[in-house]
């Protein structure tokens, strides 16, 4: 009964704990995201309810990064109250031994490595499909707004004008542009139309169908090089809308049986790298919340250190974030060679059964 008691309560705490830091950590990740789409609002006329529903998309991904650091803050934050309140020293003391604090550490960051899984592998890709879906509606609605009536509108090196429009039906139109904008000599062209038609084709890409209208090649002195009239001319508008492009031929959108499908039919070498690197990634994040776990028990559990809490909790924080950077930097690596998959592995078994050591010889000491 002591046990259970003890169990709950140090486990309500860390849970507490981690819901307060938790929210917190998000809601400075989601504010610095939304300054980042806010132009969209201000230039674009996109809804409040469209960009937030857009950045929701994006949130799961970013909190699979950030879970790890946030349940180490939890268990730092949990057990440097409970070491200044006296009441580890006197939880050892009673009891003899340090398993009482140590399995409801334990117990929450093995729940808290399957959400990390469950979040990486099913929640994320399902989001980011999620994120395309609106971001075609995102891609319509700013291709529709992006040029203005009666206005000359500079849309990257080129300059256009309409002089009426009725949904995507636009009359008396107006380019001018530099089809090589690498090259400084090359000529200006002066495309006028009738009427056009904005639409979109089967690959997304944004168009301006022009009828009835002339195409000059002008020089920079404006003398004339080239005139030709033309029933129908398309004009790509589809660079210019990249800033709102999110890629799904990315490893991130794919959940774990679409990436090994990939590395099966890719014949982009890179790429199959990219995909094989981030699906062992999936797996191997989820050790981090352990890892982090065991560092902490080992630093923040001595009571001979009584009065360094700061210490400890500085040193828990920097060896966490250092396990986090080691992770990524091994994801890094494995994209540039598939030989070092398995060293990863191996080298988080050897961590963990280090760390697993020093817990076990502490404790039966």
């Amino acid at each position: 009964m002591p046990f259970n008691i003890l169990f709950r309560y140090i486990f309500k705490k860390l849970l507490t704990s981690f819901c307060i830091i938790t929210p917190i950590v998000v809601m400075m990740i989601w504010v610095s995201i939304s300054v980042r789409y806010v132009e969209l609002i201000a230039s674009d006329g996109i809804t409040i309810t469209m960009l937030f529903k857009l950045i929701a998309c994006l949130l799961p991904g970013m909190i699979g990064v950030i879970l790890p650091m946030c349940t180490l803050i939890a268990t730092i934050a949990c057990l440097h109250k409970m070491r200044n309140d006296n009441e580890l020293i006197i939880i050892m003391t009673s009891t003899g031994n340090e398993i009482n604090i140590l399995s409801p550490i334990i117990v929450f960051s093995l729940l808290v490595s399957m959400a990390e899984f469950h979040l990486q592998t099913v929640i994320s890709p399902h989001a980011y499909g999620r994120f395309e879906t609106i971001q075609k509606k995102v891609k319509g609605q700013i291709s529709m707004s992006i040029v203005k009536t009666r206005t000359f509108n500079v849309i990257g090196s080129s300059v256009i004008y309409i002089g009426d429009r009725k949904r995507s039906s636009l009359e008396d139109v107006f380019i001018s542009y530099i089809p090589k904008e690498e090259n400084q000599n090359a000529n200006v062209n002066i495309i006028t139309a009738k009427k056009g038609t904005m639409y979109v084709d089967k690959n997304e890409s944004y168009f301006i169908m022009l009828e009835e209208g002339c195409r000059q090649e002008l020089k920079r002195d404006n003398t004339v090089v080239s005139s030709l009239k033309f029933k129908n001319f398309s004009y790509d508008i589809t660079p210019f809308l990249k800033r709102f492009h999110y890629s799904t031929n990315k490893p991130g959108t794919k959940t774990q049986a679409e990436l090994m499908r990939t590395v099966a039919t890719t014949s982009d070498p890179e790429f199959k790298r990219n995909c094989l690197s981030e699906y062992h990634y999936r797996i191997l994040s989820p050790f981090i919340v352990i890892i982090n776990a065991m560092i902490v028990i080992l630093l923040m559990m001595r009571p001979e250190e009584r009065g360094r809490g700061r210490f400890g909790a500085l040193k828990c924080l920097s060896l966490g974030t250092l396990t986090q950077i080691c992770f990524l930097i091994a994801k890094n690596v494995t994209t540039r060679s598939s030989n070092f998959t398995v060293i990863n592995y191996i080298a988080t078994g050897i961590v963990i059964a280090i760390l697993g050591a020093h817990l076990v010889r502490r404790n039966y000491k």
